[in-house]
This record gives structure tokens, C-alpha cells and sequence, in this order.
């Protein structure tokens, strides 16, 4: 849906075959397969994309740091992101800010946006968001001198494969798994997650906005930063209708 923030192109070829026309021109006019999705993000989508990034700690980099990946959408993202919703946030709230927005631009709210445009078509579209940080002692964690990733991107594929006891560090993470594992196991053999006990995942609408939210105490959410992604899906829109480059 969109690149902003990769610094590159990152988007399908149209060869006429196998890409007839551009996804979302497919999507809207509904020349789409109406298979069911499991669509979803992490809450901390932007820390590996920040990494090899300059460090951002006060006002003035956070500043210069949006204006260099956004441009003219600098004040809007200031207002949606203000800093001091981040206090606390590792490794200083300037930073926080700024992976939020970078992991909103390009998979948070990309994810949301494609999982409307299938609702829309009538397709069956569970959502969820991976909310347990990344934590390996001494390497990743909030404490001084450590590497800060939270709920990284693809953090949740060791939980909903089981393949790595080092980030399901305790039982109620471990108690997770295995919930994810039950959810999708249900959903490749019926295109439906729920079933046994576990709490009811609601499909989701853009009218409901509903989605699971796998932390230690699984919950299902509604409304999932939908003022960002208004935005953030507001700017795919304008990208897409935009004249291509002349080279």
C-alpha cells in the first residue's frame, strides 16, 4: 500500500498476468478471490526499521527526522504523535514517537487498510495485535545499554509456530502460544479461528473495527489506533491516485 519511510520503491509490478492492475484498484472493484484472512500487526512495528537510523533524543531530532521521511506531513504527525503520549516510552519518548509513526505508516495501518478493502468485498477478515515485547536478557529490554525492539516486527510467528521458548519467556507467555497455536491451527482447517473455550474472536468490519489483542491477558480491542490509520490510509489514497514519475 505504501512505502513511506523504506526510502525505496516497495510495490507490485503490473505485468499484465499475474498482476492484472494494481491491488487496490482490484480490491475495489472486487476482481479478488473472497478467501478468508487473518490479517494483523505488532505494536512496536517500527523498531527494526529504526535501527541503523541516527538516534533521535530531543525535540529538535524528532522534528528534523520527520520532515526528512514525511515532508510536508511534519505538523499533521506532530499533532497525531504528540511526544508526550510517549512518556516513558523506551528508550526516550523522542524515539518512541518516532518508531510509532514509522511502524504505523508502513505495516500498522497498510494492514488495516487492506484488511477494510477486503471486508468491504465481503470477505471474512479476522484482525489482531501482538503486544509482548521481545525480551532476551542482558541484549533486548528497557534497561540501560540494551538494545529496545517491544513487539518488533514478526514477533508473533515464533509464538504462533511454538519454535522458540526464548521469546514465550514464562508460563502466561507460553500460555499465549498456545492460544495462537489453537486459533490458527482452527483457521487453516476452516477459514474460522474460534472454537473449544478460548474467548470469541470477532470478525472484523469497518463498522465494528474489532480485533484480538494477544498480551499476556488476551483481550479483543475496538477501534485500534483508528485516528492514526485514518490518516496514514488517507495518504495511500493520495499516493495511489497520483500520476506515476516521469524517469
Amino acid at each position: 500500500q505504501s512505502d513511506a519511510g523504506l526510502g525505496g520503491p516497495y510495490a507490485p509490478v503490473v505485468d499484465g498476468d499475474f498482476f492484472t492492475d494494481q491491488p487496490r484498484a482490484l480490491y475495489q472493484g472486487g476482481k479478488i478471490a473472497k478467501t478468508p484472512y487473518i490479517l494483523g500487526s505488532n505494536s512496536d512495528e517500527g523498531t527494526l526499521f529504526e535501527l541503523a537510523a541516527t538516534p533521535v533524543t530531543d525535540q529538535a531530532g524528532l522534528t528534523t527526522a520527520i520532515a526528512q521521511q514525511y515532508g510536508d506531513a511534519g505538523a499533521a504527525l506532530a499533532q497525531l504523535y504528540p511526544v508526550s503520549a510517549f512518556d516513558g516510552g523506551a528508550p526516550n519518548p523522542y524515539q518512541a514517537a518516532l518508531t510509532r509513526i514509522v511502524g504505523d505508516s508502513i505495516l500498522v495501518c497498510s494492514t488495516y487498510d487492506s484488511a477494510l478493502l477486503a471486508a468491504n468485498q465481503g470477505v471474512s477478515v479476522s484482525m489482531y495485535n501482538f503486544d509482548i515485547p521481545v525480551v532476551i536478557p542482558g541484549v533486548v529490554g528497557t534497561n540501560p545499554g540494551e538494545l529496545y525492539l517491544g513487539a518488533s516486527h514478526g514477533s508473533e510467528l515464533p509464538f504462533v509456530f511454538g519454535t522458540s521458548p526464548q521469546f514465550a519467556t514464562n508460563a502466561a507467555q507460553a500460555s499465549v502460544s498456545k492460544l495462537m497455536e489453537r486459533y490458527w491451527t482452527r483457521f487453516a482447517a476452516s477459514g474460522d479461528p474460534n472454537g473449544g473455550g478460548d474467548l470469541a474472536w470477532p470478525k472484523f468490519t469497518a463498522d465494528s473495527n474489532q480485533r484480538m489483542q494477544f498480551t499476556e491477558q488476551s483481550s479483543v480491542v475496538t477501534g485500534f489506533r483508528a485516528a492514526e490509520c485514518a490518516f496514514w490510509i488517507g495518504q495511500y489514497e493520495a499516493q495511489f491516485a497520483a500520476p506515476p514519475l516521469s524517469l
